[in-house]
């Protein structure tokens, strides 16, 4: 049986957030480095789509290892079921058989991928509940079994950087984003300024532990844990450049065009993925906060909107959403 080895974390993160990449040659760096980890697949593809409810929608080309990969998707895989969907929603990595159990055969593209040898489809969801999203599909050449917990985990993670990355992509292009700080990557800061000078702390923490991780220390932490999508539910930390052979951090801000009147920002940020089906502990880890400040979030968000539970708070919070 097949499955997946534990991800070089920090060099698919490296890959996933160059900000400077045109989309094509991203997208063909994050399927690179992503199949390193996955022995014997050769064949894949990488893309963006807008995700809705009911369908999903390429927002930029596709990049495949062949043509003929390319060809395969347009005739089969491009109009994924609101079923597909949602279970992909809910299911960030894993295989279309995983998820599909006896109804896999029924899938546009199984028979086609059958044609080329290929017993499963591994997937990484990269949703956001903004809608745009990063996809990654392997073609594997056997079956899976159930996989550990752990090892779902870290993949998991890889998916939900890779929503995050793209999602900043794209706000970086419309000039959405700004530096708040740059840091040295043993963690000093160096220039900090709006909410980046009260939150130093925790950015310098973050940039320490990711660089503990790269490092042989005895009490290193795990990459998985190391580095989040976001830190503080504000800032995404990007290698992004050198000066004199020394490398900086830079923490990136999206300027958030929504803002709810009754909610604070991390209210706000919480409860969007509430609304999404999210559960706390993946929020918390793309969030970059503890279990517990997102029910803290969640359940302050509650009083104000004058709700009780989770699924009274997303109603309630699509309710209040402005419409124009």
């Amino acid at each position: 049986m097949w499955r997946p080895r534990s991800p070089a974390f920090h060099t698919i993160a490296d890959a996933l957030y160059d900000l400077e990449a045109p989309t094509e040659r991203w997208l063909e760096q994050v399927l690179t480095v992503v199949m390193r980890e996955l022995p014997g697949v050769s064949e894949g593809l990488a893309g963006i789509a807008e995700i809705g409810p009911d369908e999903g929608t390429p927002s930029a080309p596709i990049f495949a290892t062949s043509p003929e990969v390319l060809a395969g998707v347009a005739r089969h895989g491009l109009q994924p079921s609101p079923r597909y969907i949602a279970l992909r929603t809910k299911h960030l990595a894993s295989t279309d058989r995983q998820i599909m159990g006896a109804r896999y055969d029924s899938l546009p593209h199984a028979a086609w991928a059958s044609a080329r040898g290929t017993a499963d489809l591994m997937c990484l969801f990269g949703v956001e509940p903004h809608g745009t999203s990063a996809i990654v599909s392997l073609l594997l050449p056997e079956l899976t079994d159930a996989w550990p917990e752990r090892l779902v985990e870290e993949w998991e993670a890889v998916a939900l950087h890779a929503g995050n990355a793209s999602s900043l992509r794209s706000a970086f292009a419309r000039s959405q984003t700004r530096r708040e700080a740059v840091l040295s990557e043993e963690g000093t800061l160096l220039h900090a300024e709006g909410q980046a000078v009260e939150g130093r702390e925790a950015l310098s923490d973050a940039v320490r532990r990711i660089h503990r991780s790269r490092g042989t220390w005895r009490d290193k932490p795990e990459e998985l844990d190391a580095r989040t999508p976001s830190v503080e539910a504000r800032w995404t930390l990007v290698d992004q450049f050198e000066s004199d052979g020394r490398h900086f951090v830079v923490a990136h801000v999206v300027e958030q065009d929504l803002q709810e009147r009754a909610l604070s920002p991390r209210e706000r940020r919480v409860v969007e993925y509430v609304a999404a089906g999210w559960a706390y502990k993946r929020i918390a880890y793309r969030l970059g906060l503890s279990h517990g400040a997102v029910t803290s979030y969640a359940h302050r968000a509650a009083e104000k909107l004058g709700v009780r539970g989770r699924v009274a708070l997303a109603h309630a919070f699509r309710r209040s959403k402005p419409t124009g």
